[in-house]
């Protein structure tokens, strides 16, 4: 999870808009640490910017203002669909249609294959108790003045177009919705 001015810390849920609000501090000049795309550093195996509120906790990093951005799993799910069959050539040459790239992304032990882009919500939002951390700030997707008011901050809905990775003639089967909301709702770490 990314850490800003040493002071926020950013819980980072995969494909819930973090990268546009990481882009977005760091053109304010909010300086962004523990965060790595080239694969170079890695926490547990996953990129650092994916790290659980637990994980954190063991790594003594948790700042005293802590948010994260929630966004429904089914929409996540497409949405790493889609931008793996655009940008993730690696990972798209492992199945052919959405159907077998759920086969892939929903099984738990493709946690690390994914980067934790199949953690469900709850599991990064939890403390080493097994609680749901309640100091964090969970501001639903895109609630562009919950983000600005919590950082003190605006300007967030001008500098990124929001945008969603899945063509308007996308829709899920019952079938599919089925299998996606057994994943998420029967995940157990």
């Amino acid at each position: 999870m990314p850490i800003f001015n040493n002071d926020v810390t950013f819980l980072h849920i995969p494909k819930s808009g973090g990268s546009s609000v990481e882009a977005f501090l760091q053109s304010l000049g909010w300086k962004m640490s523990l965060h790595n795309t080239t694969g170079s550093i890695s926490i547990n195996g996953h990129s650092p910017q994916h790290c659980t509120y637990r994980e954190l906790e063991d790594l003594n990093l948790v700042t005293k203002r802590v948010f994260t951005i929630v966004r429904p799993e089914f929409d996540r799910c497409i949405s790493e669909y889609f931008y793996i069959s655009r940008y993730r050539h690696d990972l798209k040459k492992l199945f052919n249609g959405f159907d077998q790239f759920l086969d892939l992304f929903l099984d738990k032990r493709n946690t690390l294959l994914f980067d934790h882009h199949n953690l469900p919500v709850r599991e990064f939002l939890l403390n080493k108790q097994g609680d749901i951390e309640p100091s964090v700030e969970i501001i639903n997707f895109f609630d562009v003045a919950r983000i600005e008011s919590f950082l003190g901050v605006s300007g967030l809905s001008d500098f990124h177009e929001l945008r969603s990775d899945k063509p308007s003639g996308f829709h899920l089967s019952f079938l599919q919705q089925e299998r996606i909301m057994d994943y998420f709702k029967h995940y157990d770490h």
